[in-house]
């Protein structure tokens, strides 16, 4: 028996996705019975036993079953080659008990507190043939869900990130020696000592995607300008650090945050506090932060209802701003929450076992016996 998917998308089906196929079998003898062939499509949840303040556990939940039977016997077929397409379509929701829940993604996450939530969908084919009702071939394919991507997200293009007010003396090194020299008395050249209020912002993509590349622009701005300012308000740029963390968590009792990578610029352009944007030199996107060989797990954002996990993604920015007549440096931090969508991953989450899809002897699942036509 060959059972295979026609054409699984490298990353992954949504809800709504037609997952489809086909089983073939040859027969090689003069003739042989074959009883039925059938195809089930199912999803389960399972929470591996872990201890979490002393108490335990476990839990293994059916939230898809569908069946088809393409073939209904039992007939005895002279030799020849059977081909039994099948398609099914993947539901947007789960049916928990009574009320009806959005399908979750497939998972697998292994806390650092030894706890392990896994969402894995298959499709599974079972062709029953001789005379014994007991013995099959059988045959498995795991199939990837992604969450739903709302296409109206990926439309927007930047988001303003404002960072913390930072302040900065007006008056140079040299002057502060002077004063320094002159005691605690006052001179009318001390009437310039009072401090300066910039405030930056950063337009950022709110949303990562693998293979796209997003503009970053950048403005400064002088709050509380006093007709006393001078005219030095030129800054240069020399660093915009931009870290990637990525934050799992689980019905608020577990968390896991680990960071993806850091990507750097060092443009050294020049900015002045007249609010004008500047697009900076160097481009932003998601593998800027980590290799392609190298991705660490699923890269992608997605909240579940079942099993209450999530995944989020944090950009910190950090940019370092050097006064260009006095030489002073500013240092300041933000923080800005985003989507990674990361459709070119063939693996999203990679099971935490292989599966042997050889066709194998083996006992087929319970199901109705259907009457015969």
């Amino acid at each position: 028996m060959e059972f295979t998917l026609s054409d699984p998308p490298a990353h992954g089906y949504e809800p709504g996705d037609i997952v489809s196929g086909e089983v073939k079998y040859n027969i090689a003898s003069q003739q042989e019975t074959i009883l039925d062939v059938r195809l089930h499509l199912d999803g389960s949840v399972l929470v591996h036993p872990s201890k979490l303040k002393y108490e335990a556990h476990r839990s293994n939940m059916t939230i898809l079953e569908e069946s088809q039977t393409p073939f209904q016997g039992p007939f005895t077929l002279k030799r020849q080659l059977l081909v039994w397409p099948f398609t099914f379509v993947l539901p947007a929701t789960a049916l928990v008990g009574d009320i009806q829940v959005p399908l979750p993604p497939s998972m697998d996450h292994i806390f650092r507190e030894g706890i392990q939530i896994r969402v894995e969908y298959n499709v599974t084919a079972t062709m029953r043939v001789g005379s014994d009702l007991k013995f099959a071939k059988q045959a498995s394919k795991i199939v990837l869900v992604k969450q739903p991507t709302d296409s109206t997200t990926l439309e927007n293009s930047s988001y303003a990130l404002s960072f913390p007010l930072v302040t900065l003396q007006t008056r140079g090194l040299s002057q502060r020696l002077r004063s320094r020299f002159r005691g605690s008395s006052k001179t009318s050249t001390d009437t310039d000592e009072s401090p300066r209020y910039v405030t930056i912002e950063m337009a950022l993509p709110l949303v990562l995607c693998a293979n796209h590349h997003d503009t970053v622009k950048c403005s400064l701005s002088e709050v509380m300008e006093t007709p006393s300012s001078p005219n030095d308000a030129v800054f240069v740029l020399e660093i915009a650090d931009f870290a990637l963390r990525r934050h799992v968590g689980w019905q608020d009792l577990l968390e896991d945050t680990r960071q993806i990578g850091t990507a750097t610029m060092r443009p050294g352009i020049e900015l002045n506090t007249d609010g004008q944007p500047i697009t900076l030199p160097d481009t932003l996107g998601l593998y800027d932060f980590v290799k392609p060989r190298e991705i660490p797990g699923s890269l992608t954002s997605y909240k579940s209802v079942i099993p209450a996990v999530s995944s989020e993604f944090r950009i910190t920015v950090t940019v370092i701003l050097k006064h260009k007549s006095t030489g002073r440096r500013m240092h300041s931090t933000a923080n800005l929450p985003v989507a990674v969508v990361d459709s070119a991953v063939k693996r999203t989450t990679p099971p935490a076992y292989e599966r042997l899809e050889a066709t194998q002897g083996t006992i087929p699942p319970p199901y109705e016996t259907e009457p015969s036509h």
